[in-house]
């Protein structure tokens, strides 16, 4: 995105000149989209004031800020605010372009701030933190469309690494691979991930970091990201230790910064990726939503919350804790079925026999729930060919490698996952634990959908 300055042609050379060496400055110290804010409510300032062919102005005065003060509503009153910062900046770095007067007034003033949050608070299903669910979805989608080729590395690790941490885009345009540390012990690798701040006051991207806790999914797809950056490595003449995680496709203009993505193009990843995989509305902003939203719904403190989020301290943090109540989804089976369709949770293949399905010849594959009354009916097949560990068959509906069988007994097996949930409910647990197993129930329901198919299919072929 280009700052053009031709738009201010009723400045004087003089004026202009200090503007684009103030825009410099803020390029270099502050955030790109802070600079970016000021320059658009800057010209929005201008073109409602001084815009005027037949004049020149040397200076701004305080019958400017005046006339524009006047133009704005309860919710643009903030435009002003990121004026005065830019005023009173080039003013103290000693180019100013206003008068004292003018400076002495924006000091004095009480201008009301950027309404903020209320996404948050009100918990909006397409701006706001992701629900569970939603969240489930997402990473079981994304997990799945890497294994079936259908995004690419790099989209997927920085994907997961919003999931993992919330960060800003910047943050991770910032990443370079010496940013992954690891260590070795008796349990294999293990992994912790420095994260440049990038958005601190008066400082450069790369300034100052915040070392986090790495889990061993995400270590393993970053590992695997630096490994595949070798062979572009070789086609770069370029250091090593400050290659960045994530490369673009040319060398970019930022100092330090060479082959690194911009924040711009980390965003679109995100957005792209998810709304591909999943159709769901999202931006990088959500996953920072999420992140808060889930420790404050946890019961972590305000100083806990700040510290995930990077923030220097607690006054941004109060929205998440003004947010309504989270609302707990009572899943029935009428509307499990209704939600069954978008959650996409079930990641297997029904086959209409057993000896259609992978490993079908051998019974230790088959998966049955020894909580059923009739323990005599398989509920599917296994196509693992290695140990799982995970808990059958809980596990096994949003697994790939499950195969239910046509004339499983899925009905009974949702109604005891539903009536389980529904106990706890009544019992006055968390929702956070009976609603583990939600993702289950809503695959289970897409498998009852796609047998019901089935049947009708071969009952008009047979017809």
């Amino acid at each position: 995105m280009k700052l053009r300055f031709g738009v201010f042609g009723s400045f004087s050379e003089r004026v202009v000149h200090r503007l684009k060496w103030a825009f410099v400055l803020a390029l270099q110290n502050k955030s790109y989209s802070h600079a970016i804010s000021q320059y658009y409510r800057f010209r929005s300032f201008y073109k409602i004031v001084l815009e005027n062919p037949d004049t020149v102005h040397h200076r701004i005065e305080l019958a400017h800020v005046l006339i524009f003060q006047g133009h704005l509503t309860f919710k643009t009153e903030w435009y002003l605010g990121v004026v005065r910062i830019l005023l009173t900046d080039m003013s103290t770095q000693g180019f100013g372009i206003a008068s004292d007067e003018v400076i002495e007034y924006l000091a004095a003033a009480t201008i009301r701030g950027n309404i903020k949050g209320t996404s948050i608070r009100t918990r909006d299903p397409e701006k706001g933190a992701f629900i569970d669910t939603e969240l489930l979805v997402i990473q079981s989608a994304l997990n799945d469309a890497y294994a079936n080729g259908e995004i690419e590395l790099d989209d997927f690790a920085i994907t997961w690494l919003f999931l993992a941490f919330g960060p800003r885009p910047v943050q991770v345009a910032a990443l370079k691979e010496k940013d992954l540390l690891v260590s070795e012990n008796d349990e294999g690798r293990l992994y912790a991930l420095r994260i440049p701040r990038a958005k601190q006051h008066g400082q450069k991207a790369r300034d100052s970091f915040k070392t986090r806790y790495c889990g061993k999914q995400v270590g393993n797809v970053l590992d695997s990201v630096i490994a595949a950056n070798m062979e572009r490595r070789s086609k770069h003449p370029f250091a090593g230790e400050d290659w960045p995680m994530f490369m673009a496709t040319g060398p970019g203009k930022l100092p330090g910064m060479a082959w690194h993505l911009t924040s711009q193009e980390v965003g679109r990843v995100v957005s792209r990726t998810i709304g591909r995989i999943t159709g769901l509305k999202t931006n990088a902003r959500r996953f920072r939503f999420t992140l808060a939203q889930r420790a404050v719904d946890d019961g972590k403190d305000k100083h806990t919350v700040a510290e995930l989020l990077d923030h220097s301290d607690t006054q941004n943090v109060e929205v998440y804790f003004e947010a309504s109540p989270a609302m707990v989804l009572r899943l029935d089976r009428h509307l499990a079925m209704e939600m069954a369709p978008l959650a996409h949770a079930f990641a297997g293949v029904v086959v209409v026999t057993e000896r259609e399905a992978r490993r079908g010849d051998d019974r230790s594959s088959r998966i049955f729930d020894r909580s059923l009354n009739n323990v005599s009916e398989a509920l599917g097949t296994c196509g693992q060919m290695s140990f799982c560990g995970l808990a059958a068959p809980f596990a096994c509906y949003t697994c790939r490698h499950f195969q239910p069988w046509i004339d499983g007994p899925h009905e009974e097996f949702m109604a005891a996952l539903i009536a389980d949930r529904d106990r706890l409910e009544a019992e006055g647990y968390s929702p956070k634990i009976y609603a583990i197993k939600d993702r289950t129930i809503l695959a289970v329901a897409e498998v009852i959908q796609l047998c019901v198919a089935e049947k009708e299919i071969r009952a008009e072929v047979a017809g």
